[in-house]
């Protein structure tokens, strides 16, 4: 485990080919913008790269508290390489075979209340319920063909963009309904 000391000093402003993503990096389902920069070498123990660092395609989840959060790697379209994602010892990374399941299909799943049932039914703890790893890794997950997960997911992106115009649309209008007011009452 590494110290919050230790990891302080091995933050950067730069890229080294790392980047650090923590439990609270997961949001509204989506690895956040800008994960910080972490350089390795910087560090007071060695790391093993293939447990800790999570690859496009993987999921990662929050191993403690209900809900948890999930979100999937995504893949980097810059032409140069991308920087690799080491997360904390508060993450899952779930490897999904790409021959058999769609990882976003899978997470959509987890996120689901059948889903997050299982996930429930498989923490472990009192205050702070944490994922119980063999249980966890004992849940059934219903895959149809590869082809319908991609099309489910396909048209559930479909729904959230549409949600996501809306929001913005309802945020335009408050922000114009907000200006109208003060305007309209000096």
């Amino acid at each position: 485990m590494i110290s919050s000391e230790e990891l302080d000093e091995a933050l950067c402003k730069k890229s080294v080919g790392f980047r650090y993503m923590v439990p609270s990096n997961i949001v509204n389902g989506e690895v956040a913008q800008n994960l910080p920069f972490i350089d390795l070498y910087l560090l007071k123990r060695r790391v093993n790269l293939n447990l800790y660092c999570a690859k496009p395609q993987n999921i990662v989840m929050t191993k403690n508290g209900f809900p948890c959060r999930l979100a999937v790697i995504p893949n980097d379209s810059q032409d140069t390489a991308p920087d690799r994602i080491l997360v904390n010892n508060n993450l899952f990374i779930i490897n999904v075979d790409g021959t058999v399941a769609d990882s976003e299909y899978v997470k959509l799943f987890l996120e689901s209340s059948r889903g997050q049932s299982l996930i429930k039914n498989s923490m472990v703890g009192g205050n702070v319920q944490t994922i119980d790893q063999k249980a966890f890794l004992n849940i059934a997950i219903p895959l149809p063909s590869l082809d319908k997960q991609k099309a489910f997911v396909k048209k559930h992106n479909t729904t959230q963009a549409q949600i996501k115009k809306i929001r913005q649309q309802l945020e335009e209008a408050l922000s114009k309904a907000s200006v109208e007011l003060d305007e309209e009452m000096g």
